[in-house]
Protein backbone atom coordinates (compact mmCIF):
# COMPACT_ATOMS: atom_id res chain seq x y z
CA UNK A 1 0.00 0.00 0.00
CA UNK A 2 1.29 3.45 -0.84
CA UNK A 3 -0.45 6.60 0.27
CA UNK A 4 2.12 8.73 -1.54
CA UNK A 5 2.69 9.37 -5.19
CA UNK A 6 0.99 11.42 -7.86
CA UNK A 7 -2.39 10.32 -9.09
CA UNK A 8 -5.18 11.84 -11.03
CA UNK A 9 -8.76 11.68 -9.92
CA UNK A 10 -9.44 9.31 -12.81
CA UNK A 11 -7.11 6.78 -11.14
CA UNK A 12 -9.38 6.64 -8.10
CA UNK A 13 -12.52 4.72 -7.39
CA UNK A 14 -14.86 5.30 -4.46
CA UNK A 15 -17.02 2.50 -3.12
CA UNK A 16 -18.73 1.40 0.06
CA UNK A 17 -16.51 -0.42 2.49
CA UNK A 18 -17.63 -3.93 3.41
CA UNK A 19 -16.52 -6.29 6.17
CA UNK A 20 -14.14 -7.93 3.71
CA UNK A 21 -12.17 -4.66 3.62
CA UNK A 22 -11.26 -4.92 7.31
CA UNK A 23 -7.64 -5.94 6.72
CA UNK A 24 -7.10 -3.09 4.24
CA UNK A 25 -8.58 -0.54 6.70
CA UNK A 26 -6.34 -1.80 9.52
CA UNK A 27 -3.28 -1.74 7.24
CA UNK A 28 -4.06 1.84 6.17
CA UNK A 29 -4.48 2.96 9.79
CA UNK A 30 -1.21 1.25 10.70
CA UNK A 31 0.57 3.16 7.94
CA UNK A 32 -1.01 6.46 9.03
CA UNK A 33 -0.03 5.86 12.66
CA UNK A 34 3.54 4.98 11.64
CA UNK A 35 3.93 8.22 9.66
CA UNK A 36 2.06 10.72 11.82
CA UNK A 37 2.15 11.12 15.58
CA UNK A 38 -0.43 13.90 15.59
CA UNK A 39 -3.62 11.94 15.01
CA UNK A 40 -6.46 12.09 17.52
CA UNK A 41 -6.21 8.34 18.08
CA UNK A 42 -2.87 6.68 18.67
CA UNK A 43 -1.77 3.23 17.57
CA UNK A 44 -1.66 2.23 21.25
CA UNK A 45 -5.33 3.19 21.70
CA UNK A 46 -6.47 1.61 18.45
CA UNK A 47 -6.05 -2.12 18.94
CA UNK A 48 -8.86 -3.59 16.83
CA UNK A 49 -8.52 -7.16 15.66
CA UNK A 50 -9.50 -7.92 12.09
CA UNK A 51 -12.68 -9.56 13.39
CA UNK A 52 -13.57 -6.45 15.42
CA UNK A 53 -12.97 -4.26 12.37
CA UNK A 54 -15.24 -6.51 10.27
CA UNK A 55 -17.98 -6.14 12.91
CA UNK A 56 -17.45 -2.36 12.95
CA UNK A 57 -17.72 -2.15 9.15
CA UNK A 58 -20.90 -4.24 9.24
CA UNK A 59 -22.75 -1.51 11.14
CA UNK A 60 -22.06 0.84 8.21
CA UNK A 61 -23.85 -1.45 5.75
CA UNK A 62 -27.25 -0.09 6.81
CA UNK A 63 -28.60 3.40 6.19
CA UNK A 64 -28.16 6.04 7.36
CA UNK A 65 -24.61 5.01 8.30
CA UNK A 66 -22.09 4.81 5.48
CA UNK A 67 -18.41 3.97 5.12
CA UNK A 68 -16.62 4.81 1.89
CA UNK A 69 -13.14 3.94 0.72
CA UNK A 70 -11.02 5.65 -1.92
CA UNK A 71 -9.00 3.13 -3.90
CA UNK A 72 -6.24 3.31 -6.51
CA UNK A 73 -6.26 -0.08 -8.20
CA UNK A 74 -6.71 -2.40 -5.20
CA UNK A 75 -4.93 -0.14 -2.67
CA UNK A 76 -7.05 1.62 -0.08
CA UNK A 77 -5.92 5.26 0.12
CA UNK A 78 -8.44 6.79 2.49
CA UNK A 79 -11.75 6.35 4.25
CA UNK A 80 -14.71 8.37 5.40
CA UNK A 81 -17.26 7.20 7.93
CA UNK A 82 -20.63 8.89 8.43
CA UNK A 83 -22.46 7.60 11.45
CA UNK A 84 -25.81 8.84 12.65
CA UNK A 85 -25.54 10.25 16.12
CA UNK A 86 -27.63 8.19 18.56
CA UNK A 87 -29.45 10.89 20.49
CA UNK A 88 -32.82 12.23 19.34
CA UNK A 89 -31.70 15.84 19.49
CA UNK A 90 -28.64 15.26 17.29
CA UNK A 91 -29.87 12.59 14.91
CA UNK A 92 -30.28 15.17 12.14
CA UNK A 93 -26.50 15.58 11.93
CA UNK A 94 -25.90 12.35 10.01
CA UNK A 95 -29.19 11.11 8.66
CA UNK A 96 -30.48 10.54 5.14
CA UNK A 97 -31.38 14.22 5.04
CA UNK A 98 -28.08 15.75 6.05
CA UNK A 99 -28.16 19.41 6.96
CA UNK A 100 -24.45 19.70 7.66
CA UNK A 101 -21.17 17.82 7.65
CA UNK A 102 -18.74 18.25 10.50
CA UNK A 103 -15.02 17.65 10.61
CA UNK A 104 -12.22 18.31 13.03
CA UNK A 105 -8.50 18.70 12.57
CA UNK A 106 -5.61 19.38 14.89
CA UNK A 107 -4.23 22.89 14.54
CA UNK A 108 -0.80 21.56 13.54
CA UNK A 109 -2.23 19.94 10.39
CA UNK A 110 -2.49 22.73 7.81
CA UNK A 111 -2.90 20.27 4.92
CA UNK A 112 -6.18 18.85 6.23
CA UNK A 113 -7.39 22.32 7.16
CA UNK A 114 -6.68 23.53 3.62
CA UNK A 115 -8.54 20.50 2.21
CA UNK A 116 -11.63 21.19 4.35
CA UNK A 117 -11.63 24.88 3.46
CA UNK A 118 -11.25 24.11 -0.27
CA UNK A 119 -14.32 21.85 -0.02
CA UNK A 120 -16.37 24.72 1.45
CA UNK A 121 -16.07 23.92 5.17
CA UNK A 122 -15.99 26.92 7.51
CA UNK A 123 -14.32 27.16 10.90
CA UNK A 124 -17.00 26.75 13.56
CA UNK A 125 -15.11 26.45 16.84
CA UNK A 126 -11.73 25.84 18.42
CA UNK A 127 -11.14 23.64 21.43
CA UNK A 128 -7.95 25.10 22.84
CA UNK A 129 -5.34 22.66 24.16
CA UNK A 130 -7.61 19.74 23.24
CA UNK A 131 -4.87 17.16 22.75
CA UNK A 132 -1.59 16.50 24.54
CA UNK A 133 1.11 14.97 22.31
CA UNK A 134 4.71 14.60 23.43
CA UNK A 135 4.23 17.20 26.17
CA UNK A 136 2.72 19.80 23.82
CA UNK A 137 -0.89 20.93 23.89
CA UNK A 138 -2.50 21.27 20.46
CA UNK A 139 -5.78 22.99 19.60
CA UNK A 140 -8.50 21.09 17.76
CA UNK A 141 -10.39 23.03 15.07
CA UNK A 142 -13.98 22.15 14.24
CA UNK A 143 -15.31 22.81 10.76
CA UNK A 144 -18.84 22.64 9.37
CA UNK A 145 -20.22 22.49 5.85
CA UNK A 146 -23.87 23.55 5.75
CA UNK A 147 -25.75 21.55 3.11
CA UNK A 148 -29.23 22.97 3.62
CA UNK A 149 -30.51 26.28 4.93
Amino acid sequence: MNINGPASISDLSIRSLVPGDARDVLDLLGEVFSRCRTTLTSAEEFAFSEEQERDYLLKFSKAPNIALGAFRASSLLGTIFLEQLPHLRTRHRASAELRSLEASVLANNPYSERLFRSAGFRLDAVHHEAVLIDGNYIDEKFFVLRLQK
